[in-house]
């Protein structure tokens, strides 16, 4: 049985290259690793096949995708960007009709996952406990001000990862600073895509959390 696997967003994960590639060794299979990437990258050096694809939100993403994976007998197709993940997401199953999986969730539970707001309304309604948090800096204020929450608060774009655009705010004057700053900044980079959800809320400000912290990888 033939399994060829392709990683888009690849970037520099060459490490990921090379699990996967073992992977289909121990397993018994044939097959190859493909890795894709807007522009050329150390993870697309290291694969058995390369392609340099257009822009996730470009119309001609999906398109150009489905035909890579018809051409190539792509089997399982594996997002490593989280903005790559709610596109994918939409088409899975055009993708799966042309016999490839793409290893991601639902559309609506990756929007929900995506969505550092609707996420934390939404493990609160199962009884989750979630950061207390805010999406305009009045209120977070009003929260201060009723001792609900204490300094600091952090201040973060809504839809975000990589903590990039993440800031520490100690008062009311570095909190609505960050506010206008993470705005900026969203508006610079590749978070504006999301953020074109809701432009007018697309900064979140949260309780600080304290102990420790612990991350977690898998992959079901």
């Amino acid at each position: 049985m033939e399994m060829n696997i392709l990683l888009t967003s690849a970037g520099r994960r060459t490490y990921l290259v090379d699990y996967f590639r073992e992977a289909l060794k121990k397993a018994g299979l044939k097959g190859q690793v493909y890795a894709a990437n807007s522009q050329e990258s150390p993870a697309l050096a290291a694969a058995d096949g390369k392609v340099i694809t257009p822009l996730i939100y470009s119309r001609e993403y999906i398109p150009f995708l489905l035909e890579y994976c018809k051409d190539k007998g792509i089997r399982l197709l594996i997002p490593l960007f989280d903005i790559d993940l709610p596109v994918l997401a939409a088409y899975r199953r055009d993708f799966e009709s042309a016999g490839t999986i793409v290893v991601t969730g639902e559309e609506e539970m990756v929007r929900l996952c995506n969505d550092k707001w609707e996420a934390g309304r939404y493990l609160s309604s199962l009884g989750v406990k979630a950061p207390l948090s805010w999406l305009r800096a009045d209120s977070a204020l009003e929260a201060v001000e009723n001792k609900e929450v204490s300094w600091p608060l952090m201040v973060k774009p809504r839809w975000g990862m990589g903590s990039l655009s993440v800031y520490t705010a100690e008062n009311e004057q570095e909190l609505r600073l960050f506010a206008e700053k993470i705005w900026r900044e969203i508006r610079c980079n590749y978070l504006k895509y999301e953020a074109a959800q809701d432009p007018d809320h697309c900064v979140l400000i949260q309780e600080r959390l304290s102990g420790r912290e612990m991350g977690m990888d898998v992959i079901n």
